[in-house]
This record gives structure tokens, C-alpha cells and sequence, in this order.
């Protein structure tokens, strides 16, 4: 019987695989605890629209973490925002990883400039994503700069928008 499997099990299947397995085995065990379904075209097409989901989530977040990448970077020799939003993420502890707070701590005393590719994909996948960042305003859209990125954390919106809306429940 072919079973798509819910679970890891030890030595049959990986999660999502699809895997010919005996029929007792797959009723008596699999089925019955849950750890499998049968392969139906049904279950097929929804194990493949999930699997295409996630592949798409994957490289939303592939993309969003290069363009994080790139901001991480001072734009010239003054400009030392995220430098300052790094420490105040170590100062209120907000980064939990060691790694990444390793990685926070160099930045603080050195800056960005002389981070390894490693150091870049640690302080951005285990700092930052997905509580320590928002990418943009889900008002207007516009890119969060550093200096507001705490009170984004919050509402997800820019200092603009913020105001605005403060404004309109004035009235």
C-alpha cells in the first residue's frame, strides 16, 4: 500500500514522502497512529499544493533575508543605526541565541564591515528574523528604517503612518 507519511518514522519514511509499505503495516501501525495517510489522488494533491507552498514560503524568506542583508551595511562611514538598534536589542536581551548574540556583540564594537558571510546569516537568521525585524510599513509599504525598527516591532508601521493614524483618532 502506498502511505504518505505524517511523521518521521525511524527507518520507513521521512515526513511528506510518499512510500510503498506493507499493507498490515501500514493499517495496524501507520494509519492507526496517525503517522501516515493513505496516497489517494486526493492526499497526493494536497501533499503537493503544501509542498508548493512551503517551497514558496522558503524563498519569500530566502528573499527577505538577502535584502535584510544588504541593509545590515552602513550606507556611508556616519551612519551607524543598526549598529545602535543591535545594542539596544543586547541591552534589553532580545536576542536569544548565543551565536547571534556573539555575532550582536561584535557589531556593537566593530561594526558590520568586517562580518563573515557566517556571522551575516547568524545575526540575520537567529537575531533578528522573525522578531527582531520588520521589513516594511504594512501601511504604505516603505522599508522601516532602523532608528524606528522598536516601534515597528509593536504595530508594524513607519513613524508616517503611525502619526497619521494617532492623528485621525484624535478627531
Amino acid at each position: 500500500m502506498k502511505v504518505i507519511f505524517l511523521q518521521d518514522v525511524k527507518g520507513q519514511g521521512k515526513k511528506g514522502e510518499v512510500k510503498k509499505v506493507p499493507q498490515g503495516y501500514a493499517n495496524n501501525y501507520l494509519l492507526k497512529n496517525n503517522l501516515a495517510e493513505k496516497a489517494t489522488p486526493g492526499n497526493l494533491r494536497k501533499l503537493k499544493a503544501q509542498q508548493e507552498k512551503q517551497a514558496e514560503q522558503e524563498q519569500e524568506a530566502k528573499e527577505s533575508a538577502e535584502k535584510l542583508k544588504q541593509r545590515i551595511h552602513p550606507r556611508h562611514e556616519y551612519d551607524n543605526a543598526f549598529q545602535e538598534y543591535v545594542e539596544s536589542l543586547l541591552k534589553l536581551n532580545m536576542i536569544d541565541n548565543p551565536d547571534a548574540k556573539g555575532v550582536a556583540r561584535q557589531i556593537v564594537a566593530q561594526g558590520t564591515q568586517k562580518l563573515t558571510e557566517r556571522q551575516i546569516y547568524t545575526i540575520i537568521h537567529k537575531g533578528l528574523l522573525p522578531h527582531n525585524y520588520v521589513e516594511s510599513c504594512e501601511r504604505c509599504g516603505e522599508p522601516i528604517p532602523w532608528e524606528e525598527m522598536f516601534f515597528a516591532l509593536d504595530d508594524n508601521l513607519c513613524s508616517y503612518c503611525r502619526h497619521l493614524i494617532r492623528k485621525t483618532m484624535k478627531e
